[in-house]
């Protein structure tokens, strides 16, 4: 007997903020609670949630900040978007073989594309010293303010 079909579903952003919506009202009570089913699938492995860059960028966008983090902490424990797995991959190789085996690892697939001495200079021409300080402090706070974020939850 074949297992059970692993299905493939796509649940935007509207359905993955539904649970933190007012319960209060019966179709958002309801709504939420099939999400919820949909998701206990999916974290047991028995269906598959497609992600993409495309959600991150939406909840990314929310001006609820609560409710932003709450939507951003489910969607990391229930899969990674190509773009995280490709990150993870990258830091796995770093830790197991340290810089340069990670390069030597990746050329072996890679033949790598462009001069970036040469590139850099299209978009950084018009830099100035300040520009670059101010680039530096606007990551730095934003690091910091993500930091921040993190340690409240």
């Amino acid at each position: 007997m074949d297992p059970e079909p692993r299905y493939c579903l796509y649940l935007d952003v509207c359905c993955l903020n539904r649970p933190f919506d007012d319960q209060t009202q019966p179709r958002i009570r309801l709504e939420a609670e099939a999400v919820l089913l949909i998701l206990a699938r999916v974290t047991a492995g028995e269906w598959i949630w497609l992600s993409s860059e495309v959600v991150d960028l939406e909840v990314a966008r929310a001006p609820d900040l609560e409710r932003r983090r709450r939507v951003e902490l489910l969607i990391r424990r229930l899969v990674m978007t190509l773009e995280q797995i490709r990150q993870n991959g990258l830091e796995a190789l770093a830790r197991e073989l340290g810089p340069v085996g990670m390069v030597r690892f990746l050329q072996q697939f890679e033949n790598g594309a462009g001069d970036y001495t040469s590139e850099r200079q299209q978009w950084l021409s018009d830099e100035d010293v300040l520009a670059v300080v101010e680039g530096i402090r606007a990551r730095r706070r934003a690091g910091e303010a993500a930091d921040e974020a993190a340690g409240d939850s």
